[in-house]
């Protein structure tokens, strides 16, 4: 069972400071016909200061709806690991981090493409050499006349792109007016703001009723006070006051959370996402919003801030998953990011593969047939203490039981990032292109041609 960060006490304690925020204080919406939606929602708007304020029956009713879109409890998860997290910056084993190009950006999706353990791919960077208003049309691009993985949505948080991304997704899925790749995903990294720009992502993407995911950000002793309760309590109101514009915008928006908090390291001035701090503070958040009210709310374990690739990175990851898993918010799943988030490496990618792998597998239980096995020890007897290595049993269920590490193997740590290298490397020489029919390249380069004119 999983163990709860918060009594009941604390839990009621940050549902209330949350529910407070909302309804006294309200949230800054720096967009007009987002504050018009809200008004006509019923929420009491200051349209000089900007500030949305919600009624106890409107929290109430947003909750309602949110708690509706949970599918419940999970089941097995997902075996294997998505690539993606449009990290900005580049680390070539040997190197120092450096801003992603295109060529850097093509060779890792080659690497992602062939290494197995990979069950679909979104951009592992951000391509520092394209125009940004047009960087996320042109790396779809790529993606697409590059990858023969199933190709996931991924974050775009410029406005203006939502058609170019829909128009993709018809080339790609082969139905009209397709959402495939639109994101739901709008990270608030501002307490309690909702700018300009998500607002206008979020108006642009209402019609197509994808899942409306608010992402808050709170940095304990940075943007928000020290206390991890006061953390948690923003972030809630942040999530909830996200639902409330998505169904002011639409009321047939699915409804998600994400959390990603992290707390200011005072030796150093840096955030920090892995330290136990701001594990609690997620864990506290899906706690209060998941368990206690019945939403759909998970945490962003791929935040870690080991800075360089190989065993630091994997005790970093390792450490936040199974304390998120200790406190019911799953193990999540690891994507080659590093430094958190901000820097990809292709190594540290081919060694997540195996590191989820072991995750996922401890999640899902025991495998096998308990009676079965126990039958067997039953019918020893006296020979308990028999060579059970040459005995039919461990040939026959070996595989079932066990499955040795390639890369996390105690005995070679030394060399795992140059073992890693080579598995990459192995995976780039066998790539080979997906077989795209010519009508769907041209419509391609069309797209990004028009997407280039109109704007750039």
């Amino acid at each position: 069972m999983p163990r709860p960060i918060l009594t009941d006490a604390q839990e009621s304690a940050v549902r209330d400071a949350a529910f407070a925020l909302l309804t006294r204080t309200g949230f800054r919406v720096l967009n007009s016909a987002c504050l018009m939606a809200l008004e006509a929602f019923g929420c009491a708007v200051d349209r000089d200061g900007r500030v949305a304020r919600l009624t106890e029956s409107q929290v109430a009713g947003v909750l309602a709806a949110a708690k509706a879109c949970n599918a419940g409890e999970p089941g097995a998860p997902p075996k294997g690991t998505p690539v993606g997290g449009i990290q900005p910056l580049f680390l070539e084993l040997g190197g120092r981090p450096r801003a992603a190009r295109a060529g850097d950006l093509l060779i890792s999706l080659k690497i992602a493409d062939e290494l197995v353990g990979v069950r679909s791919i979104g951009p592992p960077l951000t391509n520092s050499e394209a125009n940004t208003e047009t960087e996320p049309i042109e790396t779809l691009a790529l993606m697409m006349t590059t990858c023969k993985r199933w190709l996931e949505a991924f974050d775009v948080p410029q406005p203006g792109l939502t058609p170019y991304l829909v128009r993709m997704g018809e080339i790609y899925t082969g139905r009209p007016a397709s959402a495939h790749f639109l994101s739901g995903i709008y990270c608030v990294t501002t307490p309690l703001t909702f700018g300009d720009r998500v607002c206008r992502c979020m108006i642009e993407r209402a019609e197509y009723s994808i899942t409306a995911v608010p992402t808050p950000m709170p940095i304990s002793g940075a943007n928000v006070p020290i206390s991890p309760f006061a953390a948690m309590a923003v972030a809630i109101a942040e999530i909830i006051a996200g639902w409330a514009i998505a169904l002011a915008l639409n009321p047939a928006n699915p409804l998600a959370g994400l959390i990603c908090s992290g707390s200011l390291d005072m030796a150093t001035g840096k955030a920090r996402f892995s330290r136990l701090e701001a594990i609690r503070q997620d864990a506290g958040v899906v706690q209060v919003l998941g368990r206690g009210l019945g939403c759909a709310v998970w945490c962003a374990h791929n935040y870690t801030d080991a800075s360089e690739p190989g065993y630091p990175a994997v005790a970093d990851k390792h450490f936040k998953s199974l304390t998120l898993n200790q406190f019911g918010a799953g193990v999540g799943c690891h994507q080659g990011t590093l430094d958190a988030g901000r820097v990809y490496s292709n190594e540290q990618l081919a060694i997540d593969i195996e590191l989820n792998d072991l995750l996922q597998r401890h999640e899902a239980g025991l495998p096998g047939d308990c009676d079965m096995m126990l039958d067997a020890l039953t019918e020893a007897g006296e020979d308990i203490g028999r060579d059970w290595l040459s005995d039919p049993s461990t040939a026959e269920h070996m595989r079932e039981f066990q499955k040795p590490p390639d890369l996390l193997r105690p005995e070679a740590a030394q060399d795992i990032l140059k073992r890693a290298q080579d598995k990459c490397q192995a995976a780039l020489a066998r790539y080979t292109p997906p077989e795209l029919p010519g009508d769907k390249l041209t419509e391609i380069e069309r797209l990004v041609d028009s997407a280039r004119q109109e704007l750039l």
